[in-house]
């Protein structure tokens, strides 16, 4: 069977941004993407719309059977990068409102590379920064 990517609404927000885990979901071919609600803010998905980018589904997003989940399809013939910007429409606490997510379908090792790149540089960073602050304090400890 193939992979399926579950795309969780964590918390729902009057502006009609949701957290998502992940924010930014990144599939291949032929794998399933599913939503599904985590959170009291957030009763219903009313529709999954295309905004921007390519058309990456072979089954459009569609409620799942009497869940609240939605799930849908991705073709099995999309280039590397492909980029699908769509927008989740919710109803809730805060009435009928949306959000615009992205889903990467194919991204190509030098994508993945760059985003690693990123990640372990902001580490570092934050690794030195910590060094240096404790440093400065282990100075200002010792007395002339």
């Amino acid at each position: 069977m193939a992979n399926t990517h579950t795309i969780k609404i964590k918390e729902g927000f009057s502006t009609g941004r949701l957290k998502l885990k992940p924010k930014h979901t990144y599939a291949r071919n032929k794998e399933f993407i599913r939503w599904t609600i985590r959170c009291d803010e957030v009763s219903a998905i009313e529709a999954i719309e295309k905004k921007s980018g390519t058309d990456i589904f072979k089954t459009l997003p569609h409620q799942d059977g009497t869940s609240t989940d939605w799930i849908a399809e991705i073709k099995d013939d999309l280039p590397s990068d492909s980029v699908y910007e769509y927008k989740i429409v919710w109803n809730g606490q805060f009435g009928k409102v949306e959000t615009d997510p992205k889903i990467s379908v194919n991204p190509t090792d030098s994508f993945m590379k760059v985003a690693i790149g990123l990640a372990v540089a902001l580490f570092l960073a934050i690794l030195s920064f910590g060094l240096l602050k404790q440093k400065r304090k282990g100075n200002s400890m010792v007395k002339p």
